[in-house]
């Protein structure tokens, strides 16, 4: 990545469809040229900081990739530094006329490095931006609606698996936690989409639901399936509740790639204020560096009626601002993260591992930790 380029890696020429690979060094910028017709809609999109996503510390830092796309006269036709909350850019484009174009990318300060390494596919490919509802209860059927790009005639299936094998997205779904689903199309496959399961009876948002007056009336417990469809929109439920219940409100959102940024509260039939929550950092949500989903977790001081009311922060709203709403009675529970994931031993010897207690709902009891079936020799203490 220090070395001085030669000329021809300048500016590549390359056809549609397909994926380049290129590394960027200091103050570099990779052009590739390609051919397209008038009304074709193409899908240009980038991976680099989901291939090496840990190296926040390192000198100069993350790599910040930046697309623009050209005509063959040199005008900036297109400009994307992310994609919504996500740091690899992509860009949709509908062709305008025949002719040459010209793809550049660049790291946005002109930084570079030998792991600034990226990958950009180019065609007209399949991309889903949406899908509604993000999830669905265990072992039930579901064909959630695809939103995006060239996704005519596309057929849903779980990631990794072929469109032979799936015959029907009920089947491995049997416990409750997220999959991926992809979208084949004419011999392509999407982008990855992450979908829940729960246990938990569910539930569609009903409009109009915007005031306590109109608020939808659900029974616990109960997941719902939402969107906030416009800047501006609430989304209010009415549950019955007793005196000295704890009552748990999480949304599920941000973590399922939906762009809203929730904001949830809890108010009496008096509408005075109990619980209300923004955002909550969630330590098992990965690379996900802006936690946006709210949660709270309340006692009930009286038997009566209460309002859960949900919004984005920012009051944005559209299609593809889906959410996942669990209303239901405390469920304490926990789930473990070990660092290293992996441990090699010489005879005689021992080693430390940490051990990560994600606690939920309020869970605050004992966690006894031990070897599952470790095979002889082998022991912790």
């Amino acid at each position: 990545a220090l070395r001085k380029r030669p000329t021809n890696e300048v500016e590549l020429q390359v056809t549609l469809p397909c994926t380049v690979n290129g590394q960027i060094a200091c103050g570099e910028v990779n052009r590739y040229r390609f051919t397209a017709r008038k009304g074709q809609r193409l899908v240009m999109s980038t991976q680099a900081r989901q291939l090496i996503p840990f190296i926040a510390d390192a000198v100069p830092g993350w790599f910040q990739p930046v697309l623009t796309l050209h005509d063959a006269q040199g005008r900036e036709l297109a400009f994307a530094d992310d994609y919504r909350f996500k740091p690899d850019p992509v860009i949709l484009f509908e062709v305008p006329q025949d002719g040459d174009y010209v793809l550049a990318i660049t790291d946005a300060i002109y930084r570079g490095r030998e792991d600034f390494v990226y990958r950009i596919t180019l065609g007209e490919l399949p991309f889903v931006t949406s899908i509604f509802p993000l999830g669905a209860r265990t072992g039930a059927e579901f064909n959630p609606k695809l939103q995006g790009w060239n996704l005519a005639k596309s057929t849903l299936t779980l990631a990794g698996e072929t469109l032979e094998a799936a015959k029907g997205l009920a089947e491995s779904a049997d416990r409750p936690g997220q999959q991926s689903l992809v979208a084949h199309c004419a011999g392509f496959v999407s982008n990855p989409v992450p979908f829940a399961r729960d246990d938990l009876p569910e539930a569609f948002d009903q409009e109009p639901n915007n005031t306590p007056a109109g608020a939808q009336k659900v029974r616990l417990p109960i997941l719902v399936n939402g969107r906030i469809d416009r800047p501006g929109d609430w989304d209010v439920f009415q549950f019955t509740g007793k005196s000295n219940d704890l009552i748990a409100l999480e949304v599920s959102a941000r973590r399922l790639d939906s762009p809203l940024d929730s904001l949830v509260k809890l108010t009496d039939a008096s509408g005075q204020i109990l619980a209300f929550n923004d955002d909550r950092e969630d330590l098992g949500a990965g690379v996900n560096t802006h936690h946006a989903d709210a949660y709270c977790l309340a006692r009930l001081p009286a038997s009566g009626a209460y309002y859960v009311h949900l919004g984005d922060t920012a009051r944005q709203g559209g299609e593809a601002y889906g959410y996942r709403l669990r209303i239901s009675a405390a469920r304490p529970d926990f789930a473990l993260r070990v660092v290293p994931s992996s441990l090699s031993l010489r005879s005689k010897s021992t080693a430390t591992v940490t051990v990560y207690a994600l606690r939920q709902d309020g869970f605050s009891g004992p966690i006894r930790l031990g070897l599952q079936d470790p095979p002889p020799g082998f022991s912790a203490a």
